[in-house]
């Protein structure tokens, strides 16, 4: 897995996080956007979700469009 993650670029304009229709599986998934941020904190950080889980996203400082 670390030989495929060496070929990200450093530079990412654009990440789209799509999402499952689950609550829990969304709150398991904000460490990866978190860490995402770190990574890439010029990057546009989206994530796609149904509408009764994207209530759980809003504010978060990593994430800049639900």
């Amino acid at each position: 897995m670390l030989r495929s993650l060496s070929r990200i670029p450093e530079h990412v304009p654009r990440i789209l996080a799509i999402q499952t229709a689950f609550a829990g599986d969304l709150i398991l998934t904000l460490p990866l956007l978190q860490e995402t941020r770190r990574l890439y904190r010029d990057a546009s950080l989206d994530v796609l979700c149904i509408p009764s889980t994207a209530d759980l996203l809003v504010g978060h400082p990593a994430i800049d469009r639900i």
